[in-house]
């Protein structure tokens, strides 16, 4: 058998792709329509589900369980974890090196090359709401990681002297014992420098700012307006004013994602693929896995809300895509 993505060669009861992380096998898919029609296939969503986590423990059994260069950091050597319930435990146990608690938030899912399985992106903000970082996850494992990525510390319990583990070398100033006192006109001189680096520090610190700011502006800028003449993979965004859901993918009580049709301010529509978990946090909060699919109705919004995410190939989501579904899809990440 061979994935018709990448076209390598891959045993005939692969349900992903060892090589690209493409879906071989479909899901159970329900077709919304007014007759109400089941298009049904042999693979059910649990069944992937299951057999997708035993892939993964079992490549990870191959492994040598030891992080890697940018471990966490990036989607082809993420962070793996135990369903959700792990997910939550192993964020909630992450800290900065400087020991400040870290909030999280998902900011959607991708697939890499190499991993079995989608993989979870989250980015971690400080109590001052500034961004610290962002980590992958992979959760079809049978157990959580015990590593830490670059530039985190794992808090087990929180309050308890010795209880962390860190990827990073720590250092206890109040443990240095080469700290020597100095004298009074060291401490003059050293006030004296302090009051010229503070002046200087000022102005270079506003032409900072002002430099970051035009890199920020630059780095939205990367993003491309969403139309079928995107290039696979390009990262793109489209102003909307309302979801409709046309097809559920899933076994009826246990959806994966919903494929919708998303009319644009202009009046055009963007065919748009969603996680059902994304779909309940963004576009309709009354829905979930379980609903039946009478539940998911068209959305509209009172503004219009701009939805971010990368530009693939319908056929790369979905073997064998319905013939009215565009060629070129906008795979759902964030909307604000």
């Amino acid at each position: 058998m061979f994935c018709n993505k990448c076209h390598k060669e891959v045993p005939d009861d692969s349900v992903f792709c060892q090589y690209c992380g493409q879906l071989i096998k479909n899901e159970e898919v329900l077709q919304m329509n007014e007759a109400g029609r089941e298009i049904e296939h042999s693979m059910t969503y649990m069944d992937i589900m299951a057999q997708e986590i035993s892939e993964v423990i079992a490549s990870r059994d191959n492994e040598d369980n030891k992080p890697h260069d940018n471990y966490g950091l990036t989607a082809t050597n993420p962070i793996y974890t135990c369903l959700i319930e792990g997910t939550e435990e192993y964020l909630a146990s992450l800290y900065t090196i400087d020991n400040q608690k870290l909030s999280w938030k998902r900011l959607g899912s991708t697939a890499a090359k190499g991993v079995n399985g989608m993989v979870d992106i989250y980015e971690g903000k400080l109590y001052s709401d500034k961004v610290y970082g962002t980590i992958y996850i992979n959760m079809y494992a049978g157990k959580n990681d015990e590593s830490v990525p670059e530039g985190y510390k794992k808090v087990t319990n929180v309050g308890t002297v010795g209880s962390t583990e860190s990827s990073g070398d720590e250092y206890d100033a109040l443990n240095d014992h080469s700290i020597k006192k100095f004298s009074p006109k060291f401490i003059s001189a050293f006030k004296i420098v302090f009051v010229i680096l503070a002046f200087i520090a000022i102005p270079l610190t506003c032409l900072l700012m002002s430099t970051c700011g035009e890199k920020s502006v630059s780095s939205i800028d990367q993003e491309r307006w969403f139309h079928q003449g995107c290039s696979e993979d390009d990262r793109v965004y489209s102003s909307v004013i309302s979801f409709e859901p046309v097809y559920l993918l899933g076994k009826v009580g246990a959806y994966q994602a919903v494929w919708c049709k998303c009319k644009t301010q202009a009046g055009n529509v963007n065919w748009v693929y969603i996680s059902i978990r994304d779909y309940k946090q963004y576009v309709d909060s009354s829905v979930s896995a379980k609903s039946s699919k009478e539940a998911f109705k068209e959305v509209t919004f009172s503004t219009v809300q701009t939805i971010h995410g990368v530009a693939k190939r319908a056929d790369s989501l979905q073997t064998n895509p319905y013939e009215n579904i565009d060629t070129i899809v906008l795979l759902f990440q964030s909307m604000d």
